[in-house]
């Protein structure tokens, strides 16, 4: 048998050779085509000098895709930088990617300049180009005590705990660095797991304990820690210095910015809405024994610190707190009380932790706002009183070879509104920041600056009250972290300002408002008369104004009713009127109706359901004369039939109140009109299926226009973020099916719009209702003549109901917030594209159009 030659394997062989080496060559082609660029050339940087140093932001982009992606740092330079942000594992191009580094020295790091580089990999594999690093190590004079002793990144990982008073270190196995401890070291220490705010203590032992061991310490102090030491810290701290905001008290609230990526807001503000500063029988759920407080404070705090020790003594320290500061404070009682003296922390902001490196030792540092409302004085029933302050402040001190100098350089303005009040009072309100500096988490320097408004109301003298309004701030030191041989000092009332804003006034406790319109026309009718009835009395004869409308002045607990006539129209009658302390209650529009109009009518509409907005059948409806008539004789009834359908015959024209019920659904009233000699269609409900006694229902109404009013819910979750219910969600969509849901969205007039809260939460829940059909006006009052009306329900009851102010330009209504069973009305009108923010300014964004 003849063998055939080898050649064509041989030449096969060739072939996927070259096929290879084409190959490689194109994969080398493509790794040299991926490249990175990055926004700065080099990154230098001096750590050890006493000055602080903040984290490094860099950004870079790649110019093809990056897989198995990575950042690192080289060796000779990672013990000094360490990246603290975390790239995506596929780098894509025409995006930017943020890196930050953060900056620390070794134990008994050596002065000098370290250079490397930072590495993004593709697997094990660098891509260019790489980012040049150094790290210059100068400690500028800062010379550590023999005797002090810092700890690894790696050794500080094996932190397990604390002692419960925060003294010793637990430690879950011992290594040569611990072993190498003695007693009357002192251990200073960065921030770490179980020490966020570092450590400095002197040890006196270290014992076994399990695997690992404890170490011991009492108090050192930074006098102890260093022979030399130059520290110096100026820092603005804004929004994104701030590490948390906490709510100390039910009605508190912090402003929720809105920006995407723009600049830190530099002011920080917290807000009190109905703050409980006194409670006369120690519980919250009766409120007519309280003085609250109501208010915001906005600060934006400019920090100056810095200190210097020279061979172990403390010789210089300066710490002063520039506060662009501007505070509302209004103090209102519903209890008479002569010897008020009470304090509230309210807040408390806390900042992001400052680490400043003195030669290689920490220095750890931690600012700390805390907000403070204070009350002191007598105070009477039906008080309200505040002002609104501006005031640009420096307050601290400073010390220099043992003598103490103050700091307090100011200037300020007020606003405020007429107080009201029913009896003489004296009552002193005020709030503000208290600031303090944390030093590996004790308190040294601290400074205190305080708006106040000041009351004094004697019905017997004349003027019968002044209002005055004032600054105080303080400062002091508590000097143990720095040197045992030097006594705390304080400076009290650094600031102390009291001016004269006003005397004289009068009081008032509320308003009803409203206007009366033509039933046929819907004109507005002048010079109709108003008798005014308050708790069965007659106490006041007044005429609409020229555009129809009125304001009545009202008493906080007293019960009004008003009737109205007009030469050629028919008497109505508005039952049933109470307002709250300082609210202005708007009323439904009063239809008079002609006497020409007059005689029997019909009138006939749709009760539907709250959720689906389907007509409900079998309901039962029982007609009274006058709006807001829930008692007293029957005129009509009815029920509805097969769609929710109703319809009333030979009824006396006038206007009623329909009291619609049926099992398994919250009884609801709502005003019918009855025109003589012809029907009156459309005089629709809603009814709304009872709640589970736990459960918030809202129900939005409106007339025919505008033809799209939306519901706005804001509430907290359980997480401690918020949500927004609106129309995206409607129906079945809600993102929080468990908490919350918008039922039912309309945008062909009349709603109903209903949302339902499930599970209700600490914290502050918001309601406004924003006019999508004009969102972008800045003139439109079509909202505000729409006829809008809010119901608010809880389990089977109605808790609260509220009518959109009348005449005003806006296509925002913020109607009210809840606060557990608090229902607060806000009734703010304003212009907005889109509603998004329950701070107390309203920030908003581009919504999703429908």
């Amino acid at each position: 048998m003849i063998k055939r030659p080898h050649s064509l394997p041989v030449r096969l062989s060739f072939g996927m050779s070259l096929l290879a080496i084409i190959l490689l060559a194109l994969s080398s082609q493509a790794q040299t085509s991926r490249t990175v660029s990055w926004s700065q050339d080099k990154v230098s940087q001096t750590i050890g000098n006493g000055a602080a140093v903040p984290a490094t932001e860099i950004r870079f982009t790649v110019s093809s895709p990056i897989n198995d992606a990575s950042i690192s740092v080289v060796p000779g330079v990672a013990k000094y930088v360490s990246v603290e942000s975390v790239i995506p594992s596929t780098l894509v191009p025409n995006t930017e990617y943020v890196v930050r580094l953060g900056y620390s020295l070794p134990p008994n790091a050596i002065e000098g300049s370290y250079s490397g580089t930072i590495h993004i990999k593709s697997g094990g594999r660098t891509v260019p180009k790489v980012l040049a690093i150094t790290v210059n190590v100068d400690f500028d004079g800062n010379t550590p005590s023999t005797n002090v002793r810092t700890l690894s990144r790696p050794t500080l990982g094996l932190i397990s705990g604390i002692t419960p008073d925060g003294r010793g270190i637990y430690f879950a196995v011992s290594n040569p660095e611990l072993a190498a401890l003695t007693a009357g070291n002192i251990l200073a220490l960065p921030p770490a797991a179980f020490i966020q705010n570092g450590f400095l203590g002197k040890i006196t032992g270290i014992v076994p304990f399990g695997s690992g061991i404890l170490i011991e310490t009492i108090s050192a102090s930074l006098s102890e820690a260093f022979n030399n030491a130059h520290v110096s810290l100026d820092k603005n701290l804004d929004e994104s210095d701030v590490v948390s905001n906490v709510a100390l008290a039910s009605g508190v609230s912090f402003r929720q910015n809105a920006r995407r990526g723009g600049l830190a807001q530099s002011d920080l503000t917290a807000s009190m809405n109905d703050l409980v500063l006194y409670d006369g029988d120690g519980n919250t759920s009766t409120t007519n024994d309280q003085v609250r407080m109501d208010g915001s404070v906005t600060i934006d705090p400019d920090l100056h610190f810095s200190f210097d020790i020279d061979d172990g003594h403390l010789e210089q320290l300066a710490f002063t707190i520039g506060l662009n500061q501007s505070s509302e404070v209004t103090v209102k009682s519903t209890v008479s009380y002569d010897f008020l003296d009470a304090e509230r922390e309210f807040a408390n902001t806390r900042f992001g932790t400052i680490v400043i490196w003195v030669g290689w030792v920490p220095v750890v540092i931690v600012p700390e706002a805390s907000l403070v409302a204070q009350v002191s004085g007598s105070a009477s029933v039906g008080l309200q009183v505040g002002i609104t302050q501006s005031a640009n402040a420096s307050v601290g001190f400073g010390y220099s070879n043992g003598s103490w100098q103050g700091i307090n350089n100011f200037s300020n303005s007020f606003n405020f509104s007429p107080p009201t009040f029913t009896a003489g009072v004296d009552v002193k309100g005020e709030a503000g920041p208290r600031f303090e500096l944390l030093l590996y988490g004790v308190v040294g320097p601290h400074a205190d600056l305080t708006a106040y408004v000041e009351f004094d109301a004697d019905l017997f003298r004349t003027p019968i009250w002044q209002l005055y309004g004032g600054l105080e701030a303080s400062a002091g030191v508590s000097l143990e972290i720095f040197d045992h041989t030097i006594a705390d000092h304080e400076f009290p009332l650094l600031i102390q300002q009291r001016i004269l804003l006003a005397e004289g006034g009068i009081a008032s406790d509320g308003e009803i408002v409203g206007v009366v319109k033509d039933a046929v026309s819907n004109q507005t009718l002048p010079n109709a008369t108003i008798n005014v009835f308050r708790d069965g009395d007659l106490i006041d004869t007044i005429l609409t104004n020229a555009s129809g409308g009125f304001t009545i002045p009202a008493l906080t607990g007293a019960v009004y009713k008003l009737n109205f006539t007009r030469s050629g129209y028919l008497p109505a009658t508005y039952n049933d009127i109470t307002v709250l302390p300082g609210e202005t209650r708007t009323l439904d529009v009063i239809l008079q109706i002609s006497e020409e109009n007059g005689g029997n009518g019909t009138v006939s509409g749709k009760i539907v359901n709250a959720l689906s907005g389907v007509g409900v059948p079998g309901l039962t409806m029982d007609l009274r004369l006058g709006i807001n008539t829930k008692i007293g004789p029957i005129a009509a009834s009815t029920s509805t039939v097969a769609g929710g359908d109703y319809s009333i015959s030979n009824l006396p024209a006038g206007n009623y109140t329909a009291e619609v019920r049926g099992t398994g659904y919250s009884t609801v009233y709502f005003t019918i009109l009855c025109i003589g000699n012809m029907t009156s269609p459309n005089q629709n409900g809603v009814i709304s299926p009872v709640l589970p006694s736990n459960q918030i229902r809202i129900v939005l109404t409106w007339g025919a226009n505008p033809s799209d009013l939306d519901s706005h819910f804001f509430g907290p979750l359980a997480d401690g973020t918020q949500f927004h219910m609106y129309y995206p969600y409607s129906g079945g969509s809600s993102p929080w099916p468990s908490v919350v849901n918008l039922d039912l969205d309309d945008v062909t007039s009349f709603g109903p719009e209903t949302t339902t809260l499930f599970q209700q939460f600490t914290g502050t829940y918001k309601f406004s209702v924003h006019d999508y059909t004009n969102r972008s006006s800045t003139t439109s009052s079509a909202l505000s003549a729409s006829q809008a009306q809010v119901r608010l329900y809880k389990g089977a009851d109605l808790i609260a109901n509220f009518n959109v102010p009348l005449n005003q330009a806006a296509t925002l209504w913020e109607v009210f917030e809840l606060e557990g069973d608090t229902v607060r009305p806000l009734n703010n009108m304003l212009f907005s594209s889109a509603p998004t923010s329950l701070g107390e300014e309203n920030l908003f964004r581009s919504l999703p159009v429908k």
